[in-house]
């Protein structure tokens, strides 16, 4: 149980990162 939330603690962290990297390189791109 507390493995499972751990695991998707992990993975919304890992999904704002790239959505945060991901906005970065569209302002560098410009």
């Amino acid at each position: 149980m507390f493995e499972h939330l751990g695991l998707v603690r992990v993975l919304g962290v890992v999904a704002v990162a790239g959505r945060y990297l991901g906005t970065v390189l569209v302002e560098l791109e410009r």
